[in-house]
């Protein structure tokens, strides 16, 4: 039941205003990311994201990666704490991967001054990061994932 309420939610979605839709898109993309990390370990998020790829790429086909970017980054701003990086970057992962230009999923840690062990994640493409902020390089990669299309 909950799937056919969220599809048809993305249909009325696909009516509206390019921004809107795009943005809203996005955010019910990284609620649905959010709620599966709570019940489901990270393996398993990512495989239901791979097999759901192709509703991402029929989302993402409609505004340029730029956009799609933009609105990830500014819908996990008003979403708070509820989108990590982590949420962030795995929703980038399903909605931006293409056969032609394979990405990198990293987490990385580092140690914080107060000795805490602080993480974080996101995705490279061609060599620089394009989800999770440029400060990737001061943390310790110890999670690469190697992403393609099917």
């Amino acid at each position: 039941m909950t799937c056919r309420i969220a599809i048809s939610l993305m249909v009325r979605l696909m009516r509206e205003p390019v921004d809107a839709a795009c943005f809203a898109m996005v955010a019910i993309a990284q609620a649905a990311v959010r709620a599966a990390l709570v019940v489901m370990p990270i393996g398993a998020v990512r495989r239901t994201g791979a097999r759901l790829r192709f509703c991402g790429w029929l989302i993402a086909a409609r505004w340029n990666e730029d956009r799609l970017l933009t609105a990830i980054e500014a819908t996990g701003r008003r979403l708070g704490a509820y989108s990590t990086c982590l949420v962030r970057a795995l929703v980038a992962e399903m909605l931006l991967t293409g056969i032609d230009r394979p990405m990198r999923l990293m987490i990385g840690v580092r140690r914080a001054a107060d000795s805490r062990l602080e993480s974080h994640a996101w995705i490279e493409r061609d060599g620089r990061v394009i989800v999770g902020g440029a400060g990737g390089d001061r943390y310790q990669p110890i999670v690469v994932w190697e992403t393609v299309a099917p």
